[in-house]
């Protein structure tokens, strides 16, 4: 069977330019990557960490907010890491425009001023919004572990649905965050919601 998805429309803000080959990848990671039982938490982290390099390639974020033009894109765990070496492996010697990606293991929302990226462990839930509220109005890119965390501020939260693994957008809390999310990220989204931080 073929495949096919549907793109939202680009908008008249500034989006990337990305190589189709890679918009494709993602949108087949998107909607047709099963977290399988056998093996299940290995491969749906492998699928986490996928998601998250590409949200990297798929988010601009303001200029000011790194200290270069060739300062790294820090992704930031918090929490306990359920990762293992998944994600320091999907994000080896890769890039995003022009900023080398790393990975840093932290255990306070204080250590993730320089961040782009923080990804929060369900253990970290019962303080998951001290930990966003404490990043209110900065360029960083919280992601929740499940979809509870959209309720608490982040603006990404991953899901599971029908076994796949996918994410909800909360674009009221990008734009606090001055983040600009692609259309094509948008469009791949489970769900877009408007819920900025009160």
């Amino acid at each position: 069977m073929a495949l096919r998805m549907k793109l939202a429309q680009p908008t008249r803000q500034h989006q990337p330019t990305r190589p189709a080959w890679h918009v494709a990848l993602f949108c087949w990671l998107a909607l047709y990557w099963p977290a399988a039982e056998a093996d299940q938490h290995n491969l749906e982290y492998r699928v986490k960490a996928a998601f998250l390099y590409n949200f990297t390639r798929f988010v601009e974020w303001p200029p000011n907010a790194y200290a270069s033009a060739d300062a790294p894109l820090e992704i930031c765990i918090i929490g306990n890491d359920p990762f293992g070496r998944q994600l320091d492996q999907t994000v080896e010697g890769k890039s995003s425009n022009g900023h080398p990606l790393t990975i840093r293991r932290i255990r306070q929302s204080s250590d993730a001023d320089s961040c782009k990226l923080l990804f929060i462990s369900t253990s970290e839930q019962p303080r998951a919004r001290d930990v966003i509220y404490a990043l209110r109005g900065k360029p960083v890119l919280t992601v929740g572990d499940n979809s509870d965390f959209i309720s608490h501020g982040a603006i990404v939260s991953f899901l599971l649905v029908d076994g796949k693994v996918r994410f909800t957008i909360n674009q009221g809390a990008a734009e606090q965050a001055r983040l600009t999310i692609s259309s094509k990220l948008l469009g791949v989204a489970h769900s877009v919601v408007r819920e900025p931080l009160q």
